[in-house]
């Protein structure tokens, strides 16, 4: 009898391990799909618990990730300790041993299957293990190793199986057999014997003949022992099999007939009657499909076969009715003893409730999509590389490429030079985090010049920014507009100058005023008119989408911000739009009712109004201003210079100290004067100049259209007064307001 194979290995014990390897292949690979898409799961941890096989699962630096039950009882080893330490630091070699190679051909073995990331089988290893662990004192075990890589998504190990065999019993048994084997070819070789001792030699052959049917018996225990171990084993297998959520068949015979599923299976087919019949007629809907070809082919060539998603049209209850499902399967080659295949492994696991939630969600991202291009406003995604990675349909009427031929570009390639070095520091500053508006004259090209008003907000994933959304609105013809106006009020002025100088031109320049002013009403009316149908319209398409949108689809981080800016677009719009019509409305009223206005009892009024917006900023109001003053004026228009120049006051106060408002009221000569001073953040000189004029505003961190103090400046003017500011960056700003007695 042929007991030793060429790498040493008791051969008895290869063809146990060898079939042991055939029988458990389901197994591994079930480990192997159900980790696929996950780290050391919970569930992965609760399988280890549960399943009988000693098994280690390494990271690839060789530290100990976590462990099953059987091997943690085999080795006596504590998870708690042994988490996350070097593998050979808890399991070194015996240091008594003369030539001791357990920890360098593991070493060597786990090295192969890093570089590789294929399994790799070791042949019978000797590696003692300390009782109790980290005492020093060892116990002999022999082992039957091998080392699986667990792939990720892109092909990277994720973390390795180490399984083990303990043959200790058997390899041990295995010795004594040949030990009492070597006792009996010694008393057969005595062959030089004298007459003399030819009596003694015959009693002790008697007595040999006892001791060889001791021996006998010996080997046959130690037989039985062995037949048990694998039938322990082996039901082992049959208990992982038979118990694991993963559905699993095997086909026997190039018939390919059904020999074995686990519940699994029929729970996923639970009216199927398939044992003994061939697969084709257990799944007639099947035939000649390419998943048939498939598993015949792997039957021939014993080439593994993988799919991923694959859609199969199946009746599940046996009815006739088809059903369309997803799934996700491996079919693998059964070899019988000779090497040649007579069977195989299927096991697979439906995706169908996945691949359906996925396309909805791209369903919904499509959705979101064609809304989006809908919309007249650039919406875009820019990541952390100044690439686009997101933009509708509206770049296509401003650069010329394709939507989808944006994606990927940096941003200074798409924009060119000068709009990008106008933008950078807006750019930058969205990618810090800060969430921003900002209007800007962007040169695109020399013949293609926009003013846009443009939202950026960041997109933070754990902490980090990632990229960020970008709304950008075409302000340009509001824009002109506004500069066409400040030029018209600026010839306005000068002819009133022109009045002055001479009664003949008198009624003509009267008469141009007239006609200026008609036109700025005109314009403005039909702007804000113009404007409303547009805007409602996208309001609406707003409301449609979100009734359209899945509600997990629609509280998703990306769609929400993308949602909040449409949002907040349309809400600057309409106010746009209602200042737009308040404007007219002072074009046109010139001369209010003018009544006795108590100017202290209208400030405490406004205070009131303005008392959320003082509370929140921690300000302070001082009213330095005598009970029962008084100002013949128009109470609606004095109310709007109070409410405006407070809330200015408050708005831009400054981070660095608790806001102090003061406003007072007294009377000078021909003029009745109001002054409020603040120690908020203060204007440069350019700035001054710019603050009166209409939709201009000098800080972005706050809200605001830029047409409060252009509306107070046109009050105070058509009353025949004046205003003055006094301001210093860092320190605070003063408005008085002069009105005519």
């Amino acid at each position: 009898m042929e007991w030793q194979d060429r790498n040493g290995i008791p051969k008895l014990l290869f063809q146990i391990h060898q079939a042991e390897l055939q029988r458990r292949f389901s197994s591994t690979a079930s480990i192997r799909i159900m980790t696929k898409h996950a780290s050391l799961s919970s569930e992965l941890l609760r399988f280890l618990d549960a399943v009988p096989d000693l098994y280690l699962i390494l990271s690839t630096d060789l530290s100990i990730l976590g462990a099953s039950k059987t091997y943690l009882e085999a080795t006596q080893l504590k998870l708690e300790a042994a988490l996350g330490r070097y593998l050979f630091e808890v399991l070194p070699d015996n240091p008594n041993l003369s030539e001791p190679d357990g920890t360098m051909n593991l070493r060597l073995s786990l090295q192969w299957v890093i570089q590789n990331k294929k399994p790799h089988q070791m042949a019978l290893q000797r590696y003692d293990v300390q009782s109790p662990p980290e005492t020093g004192n060892f116990q002999k075990r022999y082992w039957l190793p091998t080392n699986t890589p667990v792939l990720d998504e892109n092909g990277g190990i994720e973390y390795i199986l180490h399984k083990v065999v303990d043959v200790t019993e058997q390899v041990l048994a295995q010795e004594g057999l040949e030990k009492s084997k070597h006792q009996v070819e010694t008393l057969y070789g005595l062959q030089q014997i004298t007459k003399e001792e030819l009596a003694a030699v015959q009693a002790q052959q008697a007595s040999f003949h006892q001791q060889e049917e001791i021996h006998a018996a010996e080997y046959a225990g130690y037989l039985e022992l062995s037949k048990a171990a694998i039938e322990i084993q082996r039901n082992r297998l049959h208990a992982v099999f038979m118990n694991s959520l993963i559905p699993f068949l095997v086909l026997d015979g190039p018939e390919l007939k059904f020999q074995l599923f686990n519940p699994a299976f029929q729970r996923a087919f639970p009216t199927k009657n398939v044992l003994g019949k061939p697969f084709v007629e257990a799944f007639p809907e099947l035939a000649g499909t390419p998943l048939i070809r498939s598993i015949e082919q792997v039957y021939r060539t014993g080439e593994t076969y993988q799919e991923s998603e694959y859609p199969v049209s199946l009746s599940r209850h046996g009815d006739g009715t088809l059903e369309e499902l997803y799934f996700t399967f491996t079919y693998q080659a059964r070899r019988n003893e000779q090497g040649e295949i007579d069977g195989l492994l299927l096991f697979f696991y439906e995706v169908t409730d996945h691949v359906m939630s996925r396309k909805k969600v791209e369903q919904s991202a499509e959705t979101l999509r064609l809304i989006t291009d809908a919309l007249p406003v650039l919406i875009g995604y820019l990541d952390k590389e100044e690439k686009y990675r997101f933009t509708n349909k509206a770049y296509e009427s401003w650069f010329p490429l394709k939507a989808n031929e944006l994606l990927g570009r940096p941003v200074r390639d798409v924009i060119g030079e000068k709009a990008y070095s106008g933008v950078k520091q807006y750019i930058d500053r969205a990618l810090a985090g800060e969430r921003l508006n900002y209007e800007s004259r962007m040169p695109y090209r020399e013949d293609f010049v926009k003013y846009i008003y443009s939202s950026y907000v960041p997109d933070i994933r754990d902490g980090e920014v990632v990229g960020f959304y970008t709304l950008v609105h075409d302000i340009t013809e509001q824009t002109i507009a506004r500069m066409k106006l400040e030029e018209s009020e600026q010839e306005a002025r000068a002819l009133t100058e022109k009045l002055a100088a001479t009664n003949l031109e008198l009624s003509d320049t009267n008469t141009q005023l007239v006609r200026i002013n008609a036109d700025l009403d005109n314009f403005i009316y039909a702007a804000s008119h113009d404007l409303k149908a547009p805007i409602f319209n996208i309001e609406r398409l707003l409301l449609i989408l979100l009734e359209s949108i899945p509600s997990e689809v629609r509280t998703s981080d990306e769609v929400k911000g993308v949602i909040e800016m449409i949002e907040s677009s349309i809400a600057r719009f309409k106010r746009t739009i209602e200042h737009l019509t308040d404007v007219t409305k002072l074009q046109k009223e010139n001369s209010q009712e003018v009544s006795e206005v108590n100017l202290r009892e209208l400030i405490d009024d406004v205070a009131l109004d303005l008392s959320s917006q003082i509370e929140k900023a921690g300000a302070k109001l001082e009213i330095d201003v005598a009970p029962h003053m008084a100002i013949r004026f128009s109470e609606k228009n004095m109310r709007s210079i109070v409410y405006n120049l407070l809330s200015n006051a408050i708005k831009y106060s400054s981070p660095d100290r608790v806001p102090l408002v003061q406003i007072s009221g007294k009377t000078s000569g021909d003029f009745a004067i109001i002054t409020v001073q603040d120690n908020g953040l203060g204007m440069s000189p350019s700035g001054q100049q710019k603050i009166f004029s209409m939709f201009t505003r000098l800080h972005d961190h706050v809200d605001g259209s830029g047409i409060g103090l252009y509306m107070v400046k046109r009050i105070v003017e058509n009353a025949e007064g004046r205003i003055e500011v006094k301001s210093k960056v860092g320190k605070g700003s003063t408005l008085s307001i002069y009105l005519k007695r």
